[in-house]
């Protein structure tokens, strides 16, 4: 059987990842010996796997030495200086934008000395690798691929691994070298191919694929009974969720009692918090905002 080594930056040690990674394990599983390579920071794992994959922890961070080998080794990178002072990127500091570079540059070569260590290049003939994300993981990956040119690489990306703009620094580092090296790409929605197609894509269209999230279908749910409308949300409550137009949306529902739960933190809590008072507050409505349990 073929072997998948697939890299989390999560699950299983926290929640992350995991409604959407389960699914898939459900399938892959069937096809392939899995193994996880997890980047998380926590130490233990809080969620158990399925009976036959194999777990990893990496989590280090760098010494002096590292750091400053790395330092030289961007002087002689010409993919470092696409990535700080290449067009593609959106507005920022450069300073700011050269530290990210140089850091994810960092991340990715002792993540793949990791990976050597443990020998998991060892069988490149019957394995596939899949980063869940396309970051610092798919560009150890792709370093490798260098030395072993019939590795096959795929990788997801989503929304923080994809778009400049979401980036504090403004630029996605790398992301033309590592697409040279990957087998395909997989995207959560068309919008994201369209980004990737017009920024960073240098192989043919069919390398960039659709692969949605999503969970079981568990069918619909039963008729609520009265006049009350129960709904649930679920995302990080920041501005590229837009939840003000949920709110906005749900304002429109005239005479009818709503109860919305929204499960979800970050920075627009307050701001949401308010706007839904404003909004859906009143005797023939009510809210429950719960923070903190939000996916990406």
């Amino acid at each position: 059987m073929k072997r998948l080594i697939l890299i989390t930056d999560h699950y299983p040690y926290t929640r992350g990842e995991l409604p959407f990674i389960q699914p898939e394990l459900a399938v892959t599983c069937q096809h392939f010996e899995v193994t996880i390579i997890c980047k998380s920071p926590v130490q233990e794992p809080e969620y158990s796997l399925p009976a036959g994959v194999k777990l990893y922890h990496y989590h280090r961070n760098a010494t002096t030495g590292e750091k400053l080998r790395n330092l030289f080794g961007c002087l002689l990178d010409r993919n470092y200086y696409r990535s700080v002072f290449g067009k593609e990127h959106a507005k920022g500091s450069l300073r700011a934008r050269e530290a990210e570079v140089r850091n994810f540059r960092l991340s990715a070569h002792l993540f793949q000395k990791y990976l050597r260590s443990e020998g998991f290049f060892d069988q490149i003939e019957h394995t596939i690798y899949y980063s869940y994300w396309y970051n610092y993981g798919a560009l150890a990956l792709a370093l490798e691929k260098q030395r072993h040119p019939r590795m096959r690489i795929i990788t997801r990306t989503h929304g923080y691994d994809l778009y400049n703009e979401r980036s504090p620094a403004g630029v996605q580092p790398y992301k033309y070298f590592m697409d040279r090296h990957l087998d395909a790409v997989f995207f959560v929605s068309r919008q994201a191919r369209a980004y990737y197609l017009k920024h960073f894509a240098t192989q043919k269209n069919d390398h960039y694929k659709m692969a949605y999230l999503g969970v079981p279908d568990n069918g619909l749910n039963p008729p609520a009974k009265g006049d009350t409308i129960s709904l649930f949300s679920c995302s990080n409550v920041i501005p590229i969720k837009r939840l003000d137009l949920l709110v906005e949306a749900l304002s429109l529902l005239h005479g009818r009692k709503l109860r919305w739960v929204h499960a979800g933190g970050g920075p627009q809590e307050e701001y949401i918090h308010q706007l839904a008072e404003e909004k859906l507050g009143g005797e023939s409505r009510s809210f429950l905002c719960i923070f903190g349990i939000g996916a990406q």
